[in-house]
């Protein structure tokens, strides 16, 4: 197994070898000569782990590696996942007609109404989280995500 990372230390690829009769491994060419390959790294546990050069092992990710890959939910899901906590999806409603400036709340309002699925890292979602409406850490929210994806995306 041969794992190439980006310059970053984020991994690019695990390539396995053909392996030939005699027991002899084939690997595939790398065209892109900017991929570093890491010699006797571990398999990394997901896709999200960083290669620290200086200490040669898996760092696991960031929250906000983590959250910028939760998947998105549709708006329906996304509701359903406040409602399981106990937060009154109208909640939203009101952050957004609390927008002081006239074209950031329109522009809010546009957003919501007019999207069909919703992203971890949007800033709406951001905001209305840590607005006193909701008053939601990041790991809160992170975990309501994870429910509400499990609960209600394989169902809607």
């Amino acid at each position: 197994m041969r794992i190439y990372v980006k310059e970053d230390g984020y991994l690019d690829s695990i390539h396995y070898p053909f392996v030939e009769k005699d027991g002899t491994e084939i690997y595939a060419e790398i065209e892109d000569q900017s991929l570093i390959l890491v010699e006797g790294a571990p398999e990394p546990e997901n896709g999200l782990m960083r290669w620290d050069f200086e200490e040669g092992k898996w760092l696991e990710p960031s929250p906000e590696v983590r959250r910028a890959a939760m998947p998105s939910l549709t708006k329906k899901a996304f509701k359903f996942g406040l409602i399981d906590n106990d937060i009154d999806p109208a909640l939203i409603d009101s952050y957004i007609d609390s927008i002081a400036d006239q074209k950031e709340r329109m522009k809010a309002r546009v957003n919501w109404d007019d999207t069909t699925t919703v992203s971890r890292t949007d800033e709406m979602v951001v905001a209305i989280s840590a607005s006193p409406e909701f008053n939601l850490s990041p790991e809160q929210v992170d975990a309501m995500w994870s429910d509400a994806y499990q609960n209600y995306m394989a169902v809607i």
